[in-house]
């Protein structure tokens, strides 16, 4: 089987993420200091606070998405799985 081969859609994530409420909720721990870190052109942004272990950008997005990392795992295996079905494009 080449990576490449589409695969048909499985449910891998734990959760329905079709939905996605880009504000920022109360939730969400800011992290001010690194906010003050922030150049002018991306005033606006914040900083969320989530675990530093390694799996920076997995951790945001599912704080992003449920306000905890315990989505970081899946989708790590979601994106390795992404890119291996289509590894020929």
């Amino acid at each position: 089987m080449s990576y490449g081969q589409k695969h048909k859609k499985i449910q891998i994530l734990s959760c329905d993420l079709s939905y996605v409420d880009v504000c920022i909720s109360e939730g969400i721990v800011i992290d001010e200091g690194a906010c003050l870190l922030l150049p002018d052109e991306f005033n606006g942004y914040i900083y969320a606070d989530t675990t530093a272990d390694g799996n920076c950008l997995y951790n945001a997005v599912s704080y992003f998405f449920i306000h905890k990392n315990s989505l970081s795992t899946q989708l790590r295996l979601f994106t390795i799985l992404e890119s291996m079905a289509y590894a020929d494009e």
